[in-house]
């Protein structure tokens, strides 16, 4: 022991080697987050009343002033309500069928080889490129910005999930077969479970993707929602509603993802942060 200390150069009787308690880092780590929002927070605040201009961009406490108008107002509540209606319809189709295609593609040589080279073409092409087209076919409705939403949220869950699946140790696999494991008790017991984390970073992704494809699909037409916000606040030269509804879509896909962080953590417990 003396001469393990004498190599990592610690004292003898010294405590300085010893980690922090798990309650004293939990508590470092819970307070790092809302840390650096505070100082984005003063930055922008010291940025919008010294550095720029209050009319092209204004500070934290303008935009705050804004929100609670139109909060107190009830005039943003149809927006919030249509978009994430439209976020949440196209990203849960995305989240089923894109895992549900992905285990298969992933356990079936036969099923890859039909829909993979499909799948990467599709998943190559601009998709916001195809918006506007898609929404003079579908019309300006709900349902055209939800498949905007859905097409681009659906690859990123599928890709991930056959990564997933495929991204196993072949010694598990060997393991559970010597054992006498049917195939669908190496999907169900190995495969799906080493997938998991495959399958939430891959819903992590689609879900930024979705939030981006809220803005854009509504940015090429539609009645109501928060990406139209924009497009108005913009053409009424109205910074501080545009900044506003920009946040209420960032505070929603920061809520989402830490939702995610937290599946994760319950659905594989055993991934940890390397030292």
């Amino acid at each position: 022991m003396e001469a393990l200390r004498h190599e990592t150069g610690a004292p003898s009787g010294s405590s300085s080697a010893v980690p922090p308690a798990p309650r004293v880092a939990g508590w470092r780590r819970s307070v790092r987050g809302p840390a650096a929002f505070v100082v984005f927070a003063l930055a922008w605040e010291a940025a919008g009343r010294f550095l720029t201009g209050h009319y092209a961009f204004p500070p934290l406490s303008a935009i705050f002033a804004e929100a609670v108008r139109v909060f107190s107002t009830g005039t943003i509540y149809p927006h919030v309500a249509v978009s994430f209606l439209e976020l949440f319809g196209g990203f849960l189709a995305a989240a089923v069928l894109g895992i549900v295609l992905g285990i298969a593609i992933g356990v079936s040589e036969r099923t890859s080889d039909y829909f993979l080279p499909l799948i990467y073409a599709i998943n190559a092409t601009p998709i916001v490129a195809l918006a506007p087209l898609l929404i003079v076919v579908m019309g300006i409705g709900i349902l055209s910005k939800v498949v905007v939403i859905f097409l681009l949220c659906y690859f990123s869950i599928l890709i991930n999930t056959v990564a997933g699946m495929r991204n196993v140790d072949s010694a598990l696999v060997e393991a559970a077969q010597a054992f006498g494991a049917s195939r669908r008790q190496v999907v169900l017991k190995v495969l799906l479970p080493n997938a998991r984390s495959f399958i939430v970073a891959g819903l992590r992704v689609a879900l930024g993707r979705g939030l981006v494809g809220v803005v854009v699909a509504e940015l090429y037409g539609s009645r109501a929602g928060l990406g139209w916000l924009v497009w108005y606040a913009s053409e009424q030269m109205n910074i501080r509603l545009l900044f506003v509804s920009v946040l209420i879509l960032a505070i929603a896909g920061i809520v989402s993802v830490v939702t995610l962080d937290h599946l994760e953590k319950r659905l594989a417990p055993w991934r940890k942060f390397p030292l």
